[in-house]
């Protein structure tokens, strides 16, 4: 491993790489978007519109060969758009919490439902209601959408919509996060688990014997 210097000053919360730009890597922190074309200097981007503070939570982006670069950032509250590289933002949603990329889709929430836009943002429709239980994050793999949801366990519904369904995860093991790479699920609480089929059966623990969290 290597350390790489942080933006100056700031905390970084999260980083979105864009497909197909070679070494352009942005990062969400408490003071706005920054962004590095060289993996060593930072440059501050503009803020997004209306976030308090400029503080940002997700970003998430992509290289479309018809319209190009498109970034998306939110804080939680406001999910803003920029076509030119950060420079200036548009905010396209109000009362987020979640944030994807599925392709050309942009996925998020209103509170209650998860919606797509497949015009970056400009209109929303209905993909399906949100976890009638509580739960602490969510993740989108393989078409997939997964929840950890605590004691009430792991839940998964289709991008394409539908209902949520449980997972035979074992709920005492309590997940407050999941965490995607392709098909593999990995799922944190009183355990590390890791599920090889985006849920449906899961091997325990994944840390061969290590009561552990995941973060």
């Amino acid at each position: 491993w290597q350390r790489l210097p942080d933006p100056p000053g700031e905390s970084v919360i999260s980083f979105a790489e864009i497909a197909g730009v070679s070494g352009r890597v942005y990062a969400a922190t408490s003071n706005g978007v920054w962004v590095t074309n060289d993996l060593q200097s930072w440059i501050p981007t503009g803020s997004p519109v209306g976030v308090q503070g400029g503080e940002v939570w997700l970003l998430a982006g992509i290289q479309d060969s018809i319209d190009g670069e498109i970034l998306f950032a939110a804080n939680y509250n406001l999910l803003s758009r920029s076509r030119d590289s950060g420079r200036t933002w548009k905010t396209v949603k109000t009362g987020i919490s979640t944030l994807f990329l599925n392709g050309k889709e942009v996925i998020s929430d209103s509170g209650n439902a998860l919606i797509r836009s497949t015009d970056w943002g400009e209109s929303w429709s209905f993909i399906g209601p949100m976890p009638s239980v509580g739960w602490y994050n969510i993740v989108l793999s393989s078409g997939v959408f997964i929840i950890a949801a605590g004691d009430s366990g792991v839940w998964t519904m289709p991008v394409s919509g539908g209902t949520w369904t449980r997972t035979n995860y074992p709920t005492w093991h309590n997940a407050q996060f999941v965490r995607a790479v392709g098909r593999n699920i990995f799922a944190g609480g009183q355990m590390m688990d890791v599920s090889t089929d985006l849920g449906q059966t899961w091997t325990t623990p994944a840390n061969g014997g290590i009561d552990t969290a995941l973060y």
